[in-house]
């Protein structure tokens, strides 16, 4: 730990240094002379009005429709590739949410749980289970990362910070329209529509649809037809936009969203000492790099995701905005797991259906007062949402493959029901003692009301055509939970010049109270609160050809929702980790180096661990000391890193466009993305997944007007391999699972834009 910490020091010194030499920097280089080259101003608007980048007093980045089309990404979690501090725990699409923010998410499923880190798509808060938010890349204007709490901001969770997406909006008086096809490795068809229609003067229709699929990389040893790894999204969204007058407009939406997906777990590592591991006696060199599933049926989820928003914009006449946005969103999905992932009939048949709703609705007031010194963002916000989930776990309980069941047993079979109401009253804003010198300040109160229960479902006495007999029957039970909150953020903002800003804050993180429905007693779980010292700069120099913008933080979370093991029932349950802290750096830096050439550079250090955390042992502990209470084996993982977290990281990209005569233009990006390792089982480190860099490109070429663009692309250049997840199977011994995402194999393809 001192060795750790010894290193972040010097970082963090480093870091300090470079940032107090930035305004002589910048004020050197207003006596060079001048260049017309100059870096792009970035706007945003997850602070629901239209800034630059430049000048908001926390640490945000965002990533626009030209760099998602060049980096060619296909999921949202791929944005930790070009984002510093972010990273992705699971599959996105099939678990939903496992996004993390400076080391911090929410890292355990439950149907009660909501995320650390919110998302939010075009201005309508996710808050339900296995809602991803978006599956494909279609039509997407911009993706912004705000790091740190914003709950100031909005009107639910972002304790650790918010993902916010911005999809096109219909652009009134233009017919227009956009295609996209893609064919690339593993049978990559992308397909994306994309049409404008005006309406009328002050109307406009945006339609677009999309079909994005790729074959897995990992073959099934039983089933030719399907490959770990198989994935399909399509969609449909449809937005209308009405503009009577200047100071009203009005935009209604409505979506569809498909997706499958197929990552079952694969065998790393066998122990054929246990009935487990003899269910492979007929297979050789089972794990490790040799990449293959055995699970004799199939796994994968299938999610139906359907949204409707109203989005009504009225300026006042002191020039104050009020927004109402109110939304429904439902979510279905379906998932099959052959959960014993072996050529044995265990359990081959665990089915799990869920449908879940929610309503929204958000007002917001968004200005400027006395005497413009006063910016502000007024909001008040309620959602109900609705959650009901089935599930069955059915087998032979037979590690022997060769059996012929004669039953079947059903081991579980509970039904969950979990209602949440929220409520939310919440304002941001500014002032502005002088030219220089600003006041920053916010309040949330937060009120939710959560409801969970857990009963038993009768399948009867067969299915499969077997006899199904039922092991044990689930006790009922219920929990309700209330709980109110005050949460805020003060700061101040200094402006050296119009291209050097500091700020310092002290913000206040909330996230509401649980229930874990997933326990057999249906605990109520606390919320969870934090606290966050930031120091930042946003800079731009040299004539706007350099930017750097860099921020330092410290953040202490209290009674963090995760899965801790329970003293007094001797069982793993979704608890509350009493203390957890991350601190550390990011660092962008942009440069324009010719009217050619571009360049940028982010990097994040993120040192996060527990502070006070009792949980299960590990089965083969190294790091931790293990100890017995109450006949349980228990482990003190104080001092541990969380889950999935990598300390360090950093992305590098060059883009570089030569026009090609007087019609024709040539461009090229190339992307290096590096980890370090992180763990996927809290002080294990046998669960390592080593340091990895990706390499990814595109080289276009197409006119100057932009009309049409004919490109060749890579992810994973260099076919690097990296697991995503490693774990223990079934069994207590000294196997475990392996997952790897699509991303771990190289994917090369040719792509073909049209603008029309």
């Amino acid at each position: 730990m001192k060795h750790s910490f010894s290193n972040l020091s010097r970082a963090v010194g480093f870091v300090i240094a470079a940032l107090a030499a930035v305004p002589v920097a910048a004020q050197e280089s207003e006596n060079s002379d001048k260049q017309a080259v100059e870096l792009d101003v970035v706007k945003v608007t997850s602070t629901h009005k239209i800034q630059s980048i430049q000048e908001i007093p926390f640490s945000i980045s965002s990533v626009d429709a030209e760099k998602l089309e060049k980096a060619n990404l296909s999921d949202l979690s791929q944005i930790q590739y070009l984002v510093p501090g972010i990273s992705f725990s699971s599959d996105v699409v099939s678990r939903s949410g496992g996004a993390q923010i400076r080391g911090i998410g929410t890292q355990s499923f439950n149907y009660a749980t909501e995320q650390t880190v919110g998302t939010v798509v075009d201005d309508v808060i996710i808050a339900l289970p296995r809602d991803a938010g978006v599956s494909g890349f279609n039509d997407i204007e911009r993706v912004e990362v705000l790091r740190g709490p914003q709950g100031t901001l909005f009107g639910k969770n972002a304790s650790a910070g918010v993902i916010y997406i911005v999809t096109k909006s219909p652009q009134i008086g233009e017919n227009s329209g956009d295609l996209r096809l893609s064919l690339g490795s593993r049978n990559e068809h992308v397909a994306q529509l994309t049409g404008n229609i005006a309406v009328s003067e002050n109307s406009a229709l945006r339609l677009s649809g999309y079909l994005q699929e790729q074959d897995g990389a990992i073959p099934n040893v039983f089933n030719s037809s399907w490959r770990a790894g198989d994935r399909r999204y399509s969609g449909l969204r449809g937005k209308y936009r009405w503009e009577p007058s200047d100071r009203l407009s009005v935009q209604l939406s409505a979506e569809r969203q498909n997706t499958f997906s197929r990552q079952p777990f694969l065998i790393y590592s066998l122990d054929r000492t246990t009935p487990y591991g003899g269910a492979f006696s007929d297979f050789e060199n089972v794990g490790g790099d040799n990449l293959r599933s055995y699970a004799d049926k199939d796994w994968y989820a299938r999610t139906g995701t359907t949204g409707t928003s109203a989005k009504i914009d009225y300026t006042l006449g002191n020039g104050a905005t009020f927004t109402s946005i109110t939304a429904f969103r439902q979510v279905d999905m379906t998932q099959i797991q052959d959960t014993d992932m072996s050529p044995a009939n265990y359990i081959d048949n665990s089915e799990t259906r869920t449908d879940s709703k929610q309503f929204s609705q958000e007002f917001r007031m968004v200005g400027q007062t006395i005497g413009q010194r006063l910016d502000y963002t007024l909001g008040a916000f309620l959602m109900r949402s609705d959650t009901d989930a089935d599930e069955a776990k059915i087998g032979a309980l037979s590690f022997n493959p060769n059996a012929n069941p004669t039953m079947l047993y059903l081991p579980d079979s509970p039904h969950f029901e979990v209602r949440n109401r929220n409520y939310a009253l919440f304002g941001n804003g500014s002032y502005a003692f002088n030219d220089k010198l600003s006041g920053i300040f916010g309040a949330r109160y937060t009120y939710d009301d959560v409801f969970g229960s857990k009963s038993h479902n009768d399948l009867g006495n067969q299915i499969y055509g077997l006899p199904l007999y039922t092991l044990s029957r689930i006790t009922p039970a219920s929990a309700r939970v209330t709980k109110g909150n005050v949460s805020g953020k003060l700061g101040l903002q200094y402006r050296l010049n119009e291209d050097v800003m500091y700020y310092a804050t002290l913000s206040q993180g909330y996230k509401g109270p649980a229930i874990d429905a997933l326990s057999g007693t249906a605990n109520k779980i606390k919320p969870e609160t934090s606290l966050n010292y930031e120091l930042g700069l946003k800079s731009r120099w040299f004539d706007n050809r350099l930017s750097l913008n860099g921020s330092l933080y410290w953040d202490e979370f209290r009674d963090f929702q995760a899965t801790t093991f329970d003293l007094e029932s001797q069982k793993l349950y979704l608890s509350n980790a009493p203390r957890m802290r991350t601190r550390g750096m990011e660092l962008e830096m942009g440069w324009q180096a010719s009217d050619d050439l571009a360049l940028s550079l982010n990097a994040a250090v993120t040192d996060a661990e527990f502070l006070s955390f009792i949980g299960a042992c590990p089965s083969e502990p190294n790091s931790v000391d293990c100890h017995t209470v109450n006949g349980a084996l228990v482990a003190d993982l104080s001092g541990q890193r969380p889950a999935w977290q990598s300390k360090y990281t950093y992305s590098f990209n060059a883009d570089y466009q030569r026009p090609l005569g007087d019609k024709y233009m040539l461009d090229m990006r190339g992307t290096w993305s590096w980890r370090s390792s992180s763990y996927s089982t809290v002080g294990q480190e046998q669960t390592m997944t080593g340091a990895y860099g990706l390499l990814g490109g595109n080289i276009g070429f197409g006119p100057q007007d932009g009309n049409w663009r004919v490109s060749i692309y890579a992810r994973n250049l260099l076919d690097k391999r990296f697991r995503t997840y490693l774990a223990n199977y079934i069994s207590t011994s000294s196997g475990y699972f392996q997952m790897l995402s699509p991303d771990a194999f190289r994917t090369v393809g040719v792509s073909f834009d049209w603008h029309f």
